[in-house]
């Protein structure tokens, strides 16, 4: 049979060796297809991974298919804010499919960075990530106390309107009807903003004199593709 993970949350809240889906194939190396799944439509987050898949050292055949992710980008899941990454291979040899998820970011390099496997160790699987649900990338300049900062988010979809929101609290993973936002309590909301015909905006706020040598954190919102934008730490002159 076939396990199927679907619209659940795992959040590890920040502890240590917190994984949300962990499987192992610990039996004789003659089974194949021995751990089976899907994972659709679910979160990851303030994990130390989200997803971890183990064989048993030495097993061959092909011990585990588990596919995280979907066909379509509606069936994809968050991997967002996660201590160590997304998914981590261990003694598996196995290719795994984990394509159309989202992971808040804007590249697929950046992607790599949070999955542990062929690319970082010879003897592990591939996982296949892209095609990817890239994030709107948020970038920001003037970032001067008693003046107005800058953000710029670029990648959305053109003539969207796009809600842009900061906080001088942290990042923590918050999860809201617009997916989960890194920003912690209490959020400032700009004005919503339409991006232009290339899918760009560009929004203000004001940085009281009295932030000098704190952080600010901003991301944006694109209400068309439903997308969250990279989170933007920037540090306040």
């Amino acid at each position: 049979g076939r396990g199927y993970f679907e619209d659940n949350t795992f959040n590890g809240l920040g502890r240590a060796n917190t994984v949300g889906i962990y499987t192992n194939t610990e039996v004789d190396p003659s089974y194949h297809n021995y751990v089976r799944g899907h994972v659709s439509r679910s979160n990851f987050t303030n994990l130390d991974w989200g997803v971890v898949c183990e064989e048993m050292p030495g097993m061959q055949g092909w011990a585990i298919d588990f596919q995280i992710g979907g066909q379509t980008d509606a069936d994809c899941n968050d991997f967002v804010a996660n201590n160590l990454g997304g998914i981590q291979l261990i003694h598996c040899d196995d290719n795994l499919t984990a394509s159309r998820n989202y992971w808040a970011l804007a590249s697929n390099n950046a992607i790599e960075g949070q999955i542990l496997h062929r690319s970082d160790d010879s003897s592990l699987g591939l996982v296949n990530f892209t095609p990817a649900v890239l994030a709107p990338d948020l970038g920001g300049t003037n970032l001067v106390a008693d003046d107005f900062a800058m953000f710029t988010v670029t990648g959305c979809v053109a003539n969207s309107p796009i809600a842009f929101a900061a906080s001088f609290q942290g990042s923590a993973p918050l999860l809201t009807r617009y997916g989960i936002v890194q920003l912690e309590m209490p959020i400032i909301r700009m004005p919503t903003i339409t991006s232009d015909g290339f899918g760009a905006a560009t929004n203000s706020l004001w940085l009281p004199l009295g932030l000098t040598g704190s952080k600010v954190y901003v991301q944006a919102y694109d209400f068309t593709s439903e997308l969250l934008s990279t989170l933007l730490v920037g540090d306040i002159l």
